[in-house]
């Protein structure tokens, strides 16, 4: 299978059941790749994907609901991954079969918010693989209530790596993928990647992006809703998520926890690349018992780099050069709004050098001798400060003027 595809995501083999069920043919290939709970919306007629155990079944019809004869496996049949094809489902895209194997439901069930799809409670079909072969590809992948565990990709991406593509993932579980060179979970350069509702859980890679890594491909878009990453980890840099590339990204954060997510050098949740120009926005979330030598939290490198923290708390994150956020970008603005700092342990809990403007509004910086932080709140080029207090509003620029 040819893999210079252009627009295309392409799926590693931690995904083949789930893929096969969702009726992907043999050659790789379905009509538009999307799986939503492990049925495809708008069904196959194939009868591909037997290699896992899986067979094609009648084709359904074209609204997704599965047909009457009950779409996407011969009453339940079930492949080498525990993923079973169930009685086809009905409309809205359910699956469970009375005997479907489901497998393990991986580290908990994926929260939602009132804006967020709803999670259903209990196990979720389980893909369980240490293969990583790419498999099928499409331009638009939908990924709903599936968990991701054990796989492990010499290249990166244990569970998913796609490229220039549209990539979904609604209430799913990834609980520890290993990615040798990059992201333990998901590889994406390219495109939009959206993960709403979900949990990644002890995945690890030997260099970049515990969990995710995003970049390197033309402008892109990551939006992350109302999902936690939990005690990644990465051998470099990025704990959990890694920004790499030239292009300009744009990344969106809402809601969601990360905590206990760790690297040794850069980032121990977030980092960005020295070749990254990149916007982040956060709003709401937690950043708490995050590490690293730089940037405990948020390593923020680059050409150009603009960050802000709407709502969002920074607490107990620790390292040597930044315990909450460190910034060595060429050019970097970042703005906290009533955003609450504390307790956070290194030579400062925000430590911006070169060209950085920053901006407090409101924001919660610690109560000296309560829960201040270690050992001063912010080094910037306007100076050292270590009396920050409660709703701290003050502009620094990069000149060092102090407003």
């Amino acid at each position: 299978m040819s893999t210079s595809h252009t627009r295309a995501a392409f799926i590693s083999a931690a995904m083949l059941g789930a893929l096969s069920a969702a009726g992907c043919a043999a050659d790789g290939k379905g009509d538009t790749g999307e799986v939503t709970d492990v049925t495809r919306d708008n069904g196959s007629g194939t009868d591909g994907g037997t290699d896992a155990g899986v067979t094609g079944g009648d084709a359904g019809t074209n609204t997704g609901d599965g047909g009457d004869t009950g779409a996407g496996g011969d009453t339940g049949a079930t492949d080498d991954t525990g993923v079973t094809g169930g009685d086809g489902g009905d409309d809205t895209g359910e699956t469970s079969g009375s005997d479907t194997d489901t497998g393990s439901a991986g580290p908990g069930v994926p929260h939602t918010s009132a804006d967020a799809p709803i999670c259903r409670d209990g196990t979720y079909p389980t893909v369980d693989s240490a293969a990583a072969d790419e498999l099928c590809e499409s331009g638009a992948v939908h990924l709903i209530n599936l968990t991701f565990q054990n796989g492990n990709n010499n290249m990166g991406g244990g569970a998913i790596r796609a490229s220039d593509s549209t990539l979904s993932v609604h209430c799913s579980v990834f609980f520890r993928n290993h990615g040798v060179q990059e992201a333990g979970a998901i590889v994406q350069t390219g495109g939009t990647l959206t993960v709403i509702g979900s949990n990644f859980v002890e995945n690890s890679t030997g260099y970049y992006g515990g969990a995710i890594l995003y970049g390197d491909g033309d402008d892109g878009v990551l939006l992350i809703e109302d999902s936690d990453f939990r005690e990644n980890t990465a051998d470099y840099s990025g704990g959990a998520i890694q920004l790499t590339g030239s292009s300009h990204d744009d990344v969106l954060i809402t809601g969601g926890q990360f905590v206990g997510n760790t690297s040794t050098y850069e980032g121990g949740a977030i980092a960005t690349s020295t070749r990254s120009t990149v916007a982040i926005e956060v709003d709401g979330g937690l950043f708490s018992k995050n590490s690293s030598r730089d940037g405990g939290a948020l390593s923020l490198q680059g050409e150009h780099c603009l960050a802000s923290f709407t709502d969002t708390i920074f607490d107990s994150n620790s390292g040597t050069n930044g315990g909450a956020i460190l910034s060595s970008a060429d050019y970097a603005a970042v703005t906290f709004d009533s955003a609450t700092i504390t307790n956070n342990i290194a030579d400062a809990a925000m430590r911006f050098d070169r060209d950085v403007t920053t901006v407090s509004v409101d924001s919660d910086w610690g109560t000296p001798g309560k829960d201040d932080n270690s050992s001063s709140d912010l080094i910037s080029p306007c100076g050292t400060y270590a009396t920050l207090g409660i709703g701290e509003t003050f502009t620094c620029s990069s000149n060092g003027t102090w407003k």
